[in-house]
């Protein structure tokens, strides 16, 4: 299970990266356990809620299980 929710966690970076995002989001592969703070505003976690169906806490706090979020940023 940890390997997996640490390729998660790699994976959801990569695709960041890959996708022209130029901030960096490498604090989120240093984290720990099926958590993730994304660091992004109240306003984009409304917009990925809105938009995505991508549902969050408004700190950003998602989990990194989430397949769904894994899948958008893969296709």
């Amino acid at each position: 299970m940890r390997n997996r929710i640490n390729g998660n966690r790699r994976l959801i970076v990569d695709k960041l990266i890959e996708n022209g995002v130029t901030r960096d989001f490498s604090f989120i592969t240093k984290q720990a356990g099926m958590f993730s703070f994304l660091g992004i505003t109240p306003a984009q976690v409304q917009q990925l809620q809105d938009e995505y169906s991508i549902y969050m806490v408004g700190s950003s706090r998602i989990s990194i299980l989430l397949e769904y979020l894994i899948a958008m940023l893969t296709t």
